[in-house]
């Protein structure tokens, strides 16, 4: 992980757009109602898909730097951060669509956001150079965000 700290702005945005890539595939294996719909309707799902991809990171990232922009934390580590975690949520969204022929309860999406939420509260309480209560902050942030994804 500390070779991902250090990385250049052309490699975090590799990163992004691998989580972004990610997130349009989890959306469309997700969607069970897609196989049956003329082109310009999928086309405007991949358009609705991708703003939602890049809403969702705005949003937790833009927050996150908003609770931390009067601290030292190094802004890089909590974009990598979130990355990281919204990637594990996708790659294991991805897995539980391909498995499950029908839709997804609330426990299977309970215990995927678990994960992934876990894993970005893990990486900022590990990694980021801040006092505790600024890391209680972004923790409180992460949960709700947990919260409001299962919803």
């Amino acid at each position: 992980m500390k070779k991902l700290y250090g990385l250049d702005k052309i490699s975090l945005v590799g990163i992004f757009l691998i989580y972004f890539f990610l997130e349009i595939i989890t959306l469309f294996l997700g969607d069970k109602n897609i196989s049956g719909a003329p082109m310009a309707a999928m086309k405007f799902k991949i358009l609705i898909f991708a703003l939602e991809a890049v809403i969702s990171i705005a949003i937790l990232y833009g927050i996150s730097y908003f609770l931390l922009k009067n601290t030292k934390a190094d802004m890089k580590a909590v974009f990598v951060n979130t990355v990281v975690g919204l990637v594990v949520t996708s790659i294991l969204s991805s897995l539980a669509f391909i498995l499950i022929t029908k839709d997804a309860s609330i426990w299977q999406k309970s215990i995927i956001g678990i994960i992934g939420a876990g894993s970005m509260i893990w990486l900022n309480w590990k990694n980021l150079k801040i006092d505790q209560s600024n890391k209680i902050k972004i923790t409180i942030w992460n949960v709700i965000w947990f919260v409001i994804s299962i919803v």
